[in-house]
């Protein structure tokens, strides 16, 4: 059986082929009538072509072969996914659908509102925010006419509390694209002068995505402020408890980080939020402090390398 939507559009590259006066269609007897300056005549939907002349009938089996043949296709959804399966309680994900030969869609399961979202087609994506740890399962069905699919994606959400113990609570904090005004990892080598909290620290987010690069993030001192500084890579803001290779102290220092896997510097993880922190204090105690200026200013600098 074909499907009312594809044939009124490729009726309508008929019409303006061939000048189609009227068409007709007789769903009791399964048969299609197209009416021209010359008579076409009328053909059924299982190619048993009657028309009045041998080029009618091509272009009727034609219409068939290249219009309504397989216009039954399976529902399938070709992805669903998130944009980060790992972030932290308070933040927020992406999940994005593709889908073909799709009527329509129903959420499931998940949380964040994901069951009551309206599911564009035939792509479409929406922002869930995790209130709660743990790891969440979403679950997207889609039907259309001669069946349905179902495809399903998980997201981990780390309570910040349980993961580091921030004593900072004084912080300013920026968006990576905002920041620098490129898509992390970019831009190639840029340095910042930003005025961090005396008594708390001031991060930077990304997200790593899919990248596959190496690199390196870097503070140095800005003229009026001395003081030695404390640089770290989490996943959580404001947390200086973090492996060695995350962590640098000093005045000039620097941390090199990857996603490629080979153990050099701070390894990061695909698809995960990380936060670039600095801190003129021991990083737990906000009265350790050893800003010496007026304004607690220094330089941040980035620096990818591939």
């Amino acid at each position: 059986m074909f499907k009312m939507n594809t044939l009124k559009v490729n009726l309508m590259l008929v019409f303006t082929m061939l000048s189609l006066q009227a068409w007709g269609v007789d769903s009791s007897s399964n048969t299609i009538t197209l009416s021209t300056q010359k008579d076409i005549g009328t053909f059924q939907a299982n190619h048993d072509v009657r028309a009045n002349s041998a080029s009618a009938q091509a272009l009727a089996s034609s219409i068939f072969q290249n219009g309504f043949e397989g216009s039954d296709s399976a529902p399938t959804i070709t992805n669903f996914n998130a944009s980060l399966s790992s972030i932290m309680v308070g933040e927020s994900t992406s999940l994005s659908w593709t889908t073909d030969s799709v009527t329509s869609c129903t959420p499931s399961s998940g949380t964040g509102g994901w069951s009551s979202v309206g599911i564009d087609l035939p792509n479409g994506n929406t922002q869930i925010e995790f209130s709660t740890e743990g790891t969440t399962e979403f679950t997207l069905t889609c039907f259309g006419a001669s069946g349905q699919d179902i495809s399903t994606v998980a997201v981990t959400a780390t309570n910040p509390t349980s993961a580091c113990d921030v004593g900072l609570t004084s912080n300013k904090m920026k968006e990576w694209n905002t920041f620098f005004g490129a898509v992390w990892p970019a831009p190639v080598s840029r340095e910042t002068r930003v005025r961090v909290p005396e008594l708390g620290y001031y991060a930077v987010r990304f997200e790593t995505g899919d990248v596959v690069d190496s690199g390196a993030v870097a503070t140095f001192e800005a003229s009026g402020t001395a003081g030695q500084r404390i640089l770290s890579i989490s996943e959580t803001p404001g947390c200086f408890d973090v492996a060695t290779e995350c962590k640098a102290e000093g005045r000039k220092i620097g941390i090199g980080w990857n996603t490629t896997g080979s153990g050099d510097g701070c390894e990061l993880k695909s698809h995960t939020s990380y936060y670039w922190n600095v801190t003129f204090t021991d990083g737990f105690t906000p009265g350790s402090s050893t800003c010496l200026g007026t304004f607690c200013d220094t330089y941040l600098w980035v620096i990818n390398q591939d």
